[in-house]
């Protein structure tokens, strides 16, 4: 199981929990990222605070959009990676946006 911090109210970060999530699978055209280091955005922080807007919390909301760690897994049709190569890999907006690589991985 991966682990994720996460906050179902607006709040101080005494609303925040570490829960237990699924591991996450690779769908076609994406990477599953092992993070082995994770920092906590600024916008984390105003949004949990409720000081910028976002939308009514529905699910569990995640925290942490910023990330580095190795490829733990790859989808269809992704190229120009290869899974626990070794080189850290810089993870921005991890859940929202697909990565390119800058160098191909032979």
């Amino acid at each position: 199981m991966a682990r994720a911090i996460v906050y179902t109210e607006i709040g101080s970060p005494d609303v925040l929990h570490l829960v237990d999530i699924p591991d996450p699978v690779a769908g076609p055209g994406e990477v599953v990222v092992r993070i082995e280091a994770a920092g906590v955005n600024p916008l984390d922080a105003k949004l949990r605070a409720g000081k910028r807007p976002s939308p009514p919390i529905i699910e569990p909301r995640r925290v942490g959009f910023d990330g580095a760690g190795v490829i733990d897994s790859i989808g269809e049709g992704v190229t120009g990676f290869a899974v626990a190569t070794g080189s850290p890999l810089a993870v921005p907006w991890a859940r929202t946006r697909r990565i390119s690589p800058s160098q191909p991985t032979s």
